[in-house]
């Protein structure tokens, strides 16, 4: 039962931090802030994400998710990121953990 309870603390934990910095990232693009460590520390150079709302919809690295970001607020002065929901799953078997926003 205490291994359990534990494991349920874990997966708690980590998921509330995945939500927090889910919401730094937002919040460094609502601030225009492109030097944040946020995407430095969080984001390996080679990262690939998919996002539908730029024109290519795959961002292959730390810079050029950072360059789309820029050039589409530079675009839309007015733009800003709100996450109606934040989703974080840790997988404690293989300790793989991620978080999407929509």
């Amino acid at each position: 039962m205490v291994l359990g309870q534990r494991i349920v603390e874990r997966k708690a934990a980590v998921a509330q931090h995945l939500v927090q910095l889910q919401q730094r990232f937002i919040d460094s693009i609502n601030n225009r802030d492109w030097t944040n460590e946020i995407y430095s520390l969080h984001l390996s150079e080679n990262f690939t994400v998919r996002m539908d709302h730029f024109g290519e919809p795959y961002v292959r690295s730390r810079s050029d998710y950072i360059e789309r970001f820029s050039k589409l607020v530079e675009q839309n002065p007015e733009y800003q990121c709100e996450a109606l929901t934040i989703r974080a799953n840790y997988n404690v078997k293989t300790g793989v953990a991620t978080a999407d926003a929509a």
